[in-house]
């Protein structure tokens, strides 16, 4: 019976080191080529919360209705997805959203239609005093804006 010479055993730690190591490299890099991919992921949805602006024009209400008029000076098209007023949900039916000629935009403020008109139907009339409205956008953003009644 021969034993295995001391180089032919060498050879072979040596090679199993090698393969090892070359799964530790491609496990590596998959993990950072995956964690870069999060980190994009976060910084782009980050910039484009940063490219939406929003500011309110005028405010105009009667007794069933509160209209704000916004403008979109983003970079951004703005998805509204959730209406607050005075720290109540407005359900998606009791609000609109509609250019100057009366055109109904769907939820989105476009940058190419930036000035619109938010119609919320309130069902009666506001108390008089200070209200607060918050928009909040596909992106999470929240506008939020004070009018006094």
């Amino acid at each position: 019976m021969r034993a295995i010479s001391q180089v032919f055993a060498s050879l072979m730690l040596i090679a199993i080191t090698l393969a090892v190591m070359a799964l530790y490299v491609v496990n590596l890099s998959a993990y950072a080529g995956a964690k870069k991919g999060l980190i994009y992921e976060v910084f782009s949805y980050r910039r484009k919360q940063l490219l939406e602006r929003l500011s309110l024009i005028y405010v105009f209400t009667n007794s069933t209705h509160v209209n704000l008029v916004v403008y979109n000076y983003g970079d951004v098209d703005i998805v509204v997805k959730t209406i607050l007023l005075d720290n109540d949900n407005i359900p998606r039916e009791n609000y609109t959203i509609i250019n100057v000629y009366g055109e109904d935009l769907g939820d989105v403020i476009s940058t190419s239609n930036r000035l619109a008109i938010i119609s919320i139907k309130t069902g009666m009339s506001l108390t008089k005093g200070v209200h607060v409205v918050t928009l909040i956008t596909e992106s999470n953003n929240a506008f939020t804006f004070t009018f006094g009644v």
